[in-house]
């Protein structure tokens, strides 16, 4: 339904909860009303028959303070004007984070009271943007949580390696390693113990993000601005359901394949089994395997040879698409060794570059060993 004036707007959505039928998103074009976001929002909220239902705001001309204002008032998200199809289609959806109420009426202080969390925890925050970590800390420590700040990716997986933390918030957007990067790296070389919750911080995520971030066993995040009550509602949601049974589950679904438990730590089974799917011929994860052997053999004569010349940089650039080959074939224990090798410091390089090429290539002959073993069982199970 279209609604040219905002009091047909009203009287439709009045009309539609009397019906028993009420909308479950209505999306609000505020560059052609005189009204605000937040003000048409606040009207919804302010009528206790009115069933809340989730509100898309289209348009460009809301300050930052008027967005933190239209994120406080409830189930609402924004989206800048001309819309991008696959920003609205997320939107639209991707469910919002919620807590069970009511449903016949809308109890207006669920959207101002925060949600009680347990007490205090401790949490580690990822996010470059020093204006935002000073703003996120204030807002967690105000209810008594400790918060630890850091700003990339590197820091990040130093801060996870050093200490337990109750939960790790982190940017997706973070230099030199990204935000999702660092999640996969942290479960990678964990996939025998306990992991730590995480919620991720993403700019207007895309459908192709979101399923990023759920193969790397992530399912809340937040998108920015961050709003207060979403974000303490989503860190409610996330401890309250962090169990060691839960997180034997999420172990269970990212290692789901037929292999062993040796195996499992050099190969992302679920990886493979998306790749297949994705290539839909018997033939195409083969030639991605052909191509993997020789980008690797060519990657790791030329760190050879970067170590004989004491060439640190070009063997840091060298890692990195190391690190690339290994993520898109689900190469785990190369993956996570070929970012030790884009973290290694330049005054350890000497000193650590050989022995840790000696891990890389041992990896490497596994992993190729294991893809190759993988799909000779692939061809027997097609033929029989």
């Amino acid at each position: 339904m279209v609604s040219a004036s905002i009091v047909h707007a009203f009287a439709s959505i009045q009309q539609a909860t009397e019906n028993d039928s009420p909308f479950h998103t209505i999306i609000f074009d505020y560059n052609r009303f005189e009204i605000s976001p937040a003000q048409f929002v606040n009207c919804l909220l302010s009528e206790p028959s009115l069933k809340q239902p989730n509100i898309l705001a289209l348009g460009n001309s809301q300050t930052g303070a008027e967005l933190e204002a239209l994120y406080a008032s409830g189930n609402i998200k924004h989206l800048t004007t001309p819309v991008d199809k696959t920003q609205l289609f997320t939107a639209l959806h991707i469910a919002p984070i919620s807590v069970d109420s009511r449903t016949d009426v809308v109890n207006i202080s669920d959207h101002y009271t925060p949600p009680t969390i347990r007490q205090p925890l401790e949490i580690l925050l990822a996010t470059a943007s020093n204006k935002e970590k000073e703003r996120l800390k204030r807002m967690l420590g105000r209810h008594k949580h400790q918060v630890f700040c850091v700003s990339s990716g590197t820091e990040t997986l130093d801060a996870l390696d050093s200490h337990h933390f109750d939960l790790a918030i982190i940017d997706t957007q973070l230099p030199d390693i990204s935000g999702l990067e660092a999640i996969k790296i942290y479960r990678f070389s964990r996939l025998d113990q306990p992991w730590a919750p995480f919620i991720a911080l993403i700019d207007n995520p895309t459908t192709s993000e979101i399923k990023e971030l759920e193969h790397a066993g992530l399912s809340t995040y937040i998108s920015k601005p961050i709003d207060q009550t979403l974000l303490l509602k989503a860190i409610e949601k996330v401890v309250a359901h962090t169990s060691e049974e839960e997180m034997n589950e999420a172990h269970s679904s990212y290692l789901s394949a037929p292999a062993s438990s040796a195996d499992k730590l050099h190969l992302d089974y679920q990886r493979l089994a998306e790749i297949e799917e994705l290539g839909n011929s018997p033939h195409f994860l083969k030639t991605l395997v052909k191509q993997y052997e020789s980008d690797n053999e060519r990657t790791l004569s030329d760190m050879e040879e970067a170590i004989i010349h004491s060439d640190f940089n070009h063997f840091h650039d060298l890692g990195h698409r190391l690190r690339d080959c290994a993520g898109n074939i689900g190469a785990l224990r190369l993956y996570q060794l070929s970012v030790r090798s884009i973290r290694l410091k330049e005054r350890d390089f000497l000193a650590e570059s050989h022995h840790l090429l000696d891990e890389i290539q041992d990896a490497y002959r596994e992993s190729l060993l294991l893809l190759k073993k993988h799909i000779k069982l692939s061809d027997n199970s097609a033929h029989q």
